[in-house]
């Protein structure tokens, strides 16, 4: 008499979604055979039937029982899906893109993943990957896709900045020493239009890495030091915005 053989259906790894709903496990040439199901090598109690509903990670098998003959089913891994935590980078949620610059993003890379991508809610048809190269503003995110779990990122706007123009050297009203800075760089804006002013440090692709800063100006001159040190060496721009109106300052780190 030949051995029974146990196939499990599915028999890949699975994963559990984060909504609940359990998964099902069969034995689909069980019939009239006794059935023992197993995770982590022990057995369950109460589970004798070709089903398995299944609601814990663990390693599962089949044994099936001939005539005192037994065979174990290969194991299927169950594991607890990760597509409710896709955290997308750059961290900030709200990024500035500035003229002939891109930004990417990026969704966390897993080889069981699926990806596709959304601006302001439409479907991107060729976005399929794990980043994104953005050149044009508006809100996007990323659905990701692990075997029948479905997951969403939160949402990263890019947007244009309002800017008046490029401020030039012989711009008076706006200064930024040195140029070249290494530890950090002093701003001046002279007769500032608004109350205060919020200054921002944007890299070349328009990611702000340096947290705003409020200044209010003193006898009609807003000005300050600020730490550049942390930044690595390249291009960066310093953005002015008081009210209706923003002027952006580019410099170099070395």
């Amino acid at each position: 008499m030949k051995t029974p053989i146990a196939t499990l259906s599915p028999a890949v790894d699975q994963w559990l979604c984060p909504d609940g709903k359990p998964l099902q496990l069969v034995v689909t040439n069980a019939t009239g055979l006794p059935v023992d199901w197993l995770r982590d090598g022990r057995v369950l109690p109460n589970a004798q039937s070709a089903t398995l509903t299944i609601g814990e990670t663990g390693h599962y098998q089949a044994r099936l029982t001939q005539q005192g003959c037994q065979t174990l089913s290969d194991t299927v891994v169950v594991r607890r899906s990760t597509v409710d935590k896709i955290t997308l980078k750059p961290d900030e949620t709200d990024l500035l893109l500035l003229k002939k610059a891109t930004v990417t993003l990026s969704a966390p890379a897993e080889p069981d993943y699926t990806y596709q991508w959304y601006r302001n809610g439409h479907l991107l048809t060729t976005a399929t990957g794990a980043q994104l190269s953005v050149s044009e503003l508006g809100v996007y995110n990323v659905r990701v896709t692990q075997q029948n779990c479905i997951g969403w990122s939160a949402e990263r706007t890019v947007y244009l900045p309002v800017i008046t123009s490029l401020s030039t050297p012989s711009d008076t009203a706006f200064r930024l020493y040195p140029n070249p800075a290494e530890q950090s760089i002093t701003v001046q804006y002279a007769y500032p239009i608004a109350a205060s002013v919020v200054v921002r440090i944007l890299d070349s692709q328009g990611r702000i890495q340096q947290a705003p800063v409020a200044l209010k100006p003193v006898n009609r001159l807003i000005q300050s030091t600020l730490p550049v040190n942390h930044l690595p060496a390249g291009i960066y721009y310093l953005q002015f915005s008081d009210g209706d109106r923003s002027r952006v300052l580019r410099f170099v780190k070395k």
